[in-house]
């Protein structure tokens, strides 16, 4: 199961981890004063999946993985491309508002981007710089989802609450002359299901919570254009 092989990557990450940008607001009229062109691009959308976080050792996270078997066969049906009309919805939002962009029809990999060492706050800690000259853009809008799904928390061998759907990842806009974050979002939505949850094989509460918690995503990062 893909929780156990992230259960191992976490502890040998222990101690290591770097800490989490924090926030960082977006000027209302930054956008809209001076000449800027920007991209707009998404990372690759993770398969949808079953979180199982507080199953915190092997043999309780293959006992969780157990008691949601079902739902995890069910969820690895569910699509996520719905999230990626955010680009279009985004796009579209910022023309209507003068803004010069562009969606990128490339997927970002972060895995190939060098790194960017900077001991000032607010800095990309990966290197965009390279998409100015590559695009002919002045800022680079980033959608990056890292975790969609469901999630259903555990004290080792036992559940403490009903899954509810997820979506998770972060949205950020980049100043590519320095590498600079000018804004800097988390995205975090857990919806519940209305209703029973635990109808298989179709789970038909928790799949549209899930597809809310997708709009409601999308909205999120929408808002603040």
């Amino acid at each position: 199961m893909k929780n156990i092989l992230f259960l191992i990557a976490a502890a040998l990450l222990t101690g290591c981890v770097t800490p989490p940008q924090k926030p960082i607001e977006m000027d209302q009229n930054f956008l809209q004063k001076g000449s800027k062109k920007v991209g707009v691009m998404l990372t690759q959308m993770p398969i949808p999946d079953v979180y199982l976080p507080g199953a915190n050792c092997l043999l309780c996270l293959a006992a969780a993985e157990v008691a949601v078997s079902d739902l995890s066969t069910h969820v690895e049906t569910l699509a996520p491309d719905d999230f990626k009309l955010v680009e279009s919805e985004l796009v579209k939002q910022l023309k209507a508002k003068g803004v010069d962009v562009i969606a990128i029809n490339e997927v970002l990999d972060t895995e190939s981007l060098p790194e960017f060492s900077s001991e000032v706050e607010g800095f990309a800690r990966l290197d965009y710089r390279g998409f100015g000259s590559k695009y002919k853009i002045s800022h680079l809008l980033v959608i990056d989802v890292n975790a969609i799904g469901m999630i259903r928390n555990y004290a080792s061998y036992i559940p403490v609450d009903d899954p509810r759907a997820l979506v998770k990842g972060v949205s950020y806009l980049v100043d590519l002359k320095n590498n600079r974050y000018k804004w800097y979002k988390h995205i975090k939505v857990n919806k519940s299901a209305k209703g029973e949850w635990d109808e298989p094989p179709n789970f038909p509460a928790l799949t549209n919570a899930y597809y809310q918690a997708i709009e409601m995503g999308r909205e999120m990062v929408l808002s603040e254009f």
